[in-house]
């Protein structure tokens, strides 16, 4: 919603069909809580984080952006990161087809729940998509993607050694508007997922699909089918998974609007050997304060459960992760903006070592031409 109430600008610089347009960004936030990687007990840290960035746009085609961020911590068990995210965009229309593709890489040392800590690593992503109009009220969704996402080795006990990952998705649909405010689907995908070390998985999944926009303040899009995944060698075998997205937005008054999701996957771990089973929701409030102030209210609940991919393992790790957060924003000096927020996080775990409860409070500034 804060985005969408900026007022669109001119960039920084132009030349012929290329627009510049920097950006930054400054946090600062205390977080309490954090899992400490040396020993068994919780820590704290004030962490600090800058982000200068550019952005290209190439004509009405192609964009490339990218940021670089420096984190600083101050206790000195954390590790200070650098991180790069840059990606490169294209979008192609002509008469009947619509192309569009996505390359992105990252490389940073996010602090995720599944490890528990700071976990280094290099993600590549490569997307294709290809919509084809077959006739006034039918449309053919084609797509493919590539992921790379590589570990480096993070300090936990032998069992949950980390692992790499690379990943292969086709996935091809029919779609049919039963009316302007309905339109239904049906497809499949197919993909392989590459573990090292650990056994490889392959997975089929048809699947149908549902988008309803009865009016203009109310919009649901749902899509669910039953995985059928094959384990390559390890435990062997096959698992069949319901799986699902759902993504409901409902806004009742210009100022206000109400979002709610829903999911249910399955992939590969961050560690070797295992692969994971997640199901939750999310539900989210965004509203205008006093014409210039926007305040976002978030509460998630996921539910994880890790299955031993190999042989020889019978005790599974299951992991009930909640998060709140609450952020209020406002627009300053024109193409820029200031938060404070704050966030609650808690992860129960049936595995020792990967329980953890943090509060975070801090503030952020932003500028963007």
């Amino acid at each position: 919603m804060f985005e969408a109430a900026e007022s669109s600008s001119l960039p920084l610089a132009k030349w012929g069909p290329v627009s510049v347009r920097p950006h930054v960004l400054y946090r600062v936030l205390h977080v309490d809580g954090l899992l400490n990687p040396v020993e068994d007990e919780d820590d704290s840290s004030v962490v600090q984080t800058v982000s200068p960035g550019i952005l290209f746009e190439i004509g009405d085609t192609w964009t490339f952006d990218y940021t670089h961020s420096r984190e600083y911590h101050s206790n000195p068990i954390f590790e200070d990161t650098g991180n790069h995210d840059a990606s490169l965009t294209a979008a192609y229309r002509f008469e009947r087809w619509s192309i569009s593709s996505a390359q992105r890489y990252t490389n940073n040392s996010p602090t995720l729940i599944e490890t528990a800590q700071q976990t280094p690593q290099e993600n590549f992503v490569t997307d294709l998509m290809v919509v084809t109009r077959l006739g006034e009220r039918t449309q053919l969704n084609s797509s493919a993607a590539f992921s790379v996402r590589r570990v480096n080795e993070i300090p936990i006990e032998a069992r949950w050694n980390t692992a790499d990952w690379r990943s292969w998705l086709v996935t091809e649909s029919l779609e049919y508007d039963l009316s302007r405010q309905l339109a239904v689907g049906l497809g499949s995908s197919f993909g392989y997922d590459t573990v090292t070390p650990g056994p490889d998985m392959s997975h089929i999944r048809p699947h149908v699909r549902l988008n309803w926009r009865p009016t203009p303040k109310l919009a649901l899009v749902a899509q669910g089918g039953l995985e059928q995944r094959k384990f390559e060698g390890g435990r062997g075998g096959r698992l069949q998974n319901p799986v699902y997205r759902a993504f409901l937005n409902y806004a009742p008054l210009p100022t206000t609007k109400l979002t709610l999701t829903g999911d249910r996957a399955f992939s590969a771990s961050y560690f070797a050997d295992w692969a994971t089973r997640t199901a939750g929701w999310t539900a989210a409030l965004e509203q205008r304060l006093l014409k210039r102030f926007y305040m976002t209210c978030t509460y998630s609940s996921h539910d994880t459960e890790f299955l031993f991919t190999s042989v020889g393992e019978s005790l599974n790790r299951e992991d009930r992760a909640r998060t709140m957060d609450v952020r209020v924003t406002t627009q300053i000096l024109h193409h820029g903006s200031i938060s404070i927020f704050y966030q609650l996080g808690k992860n129960r775990s049936s595995e020792q070592g990967f329980t953890f409860t943090n509060h975070q409070a801090g503030t952020e500034i932003a500028y963007r031409f």
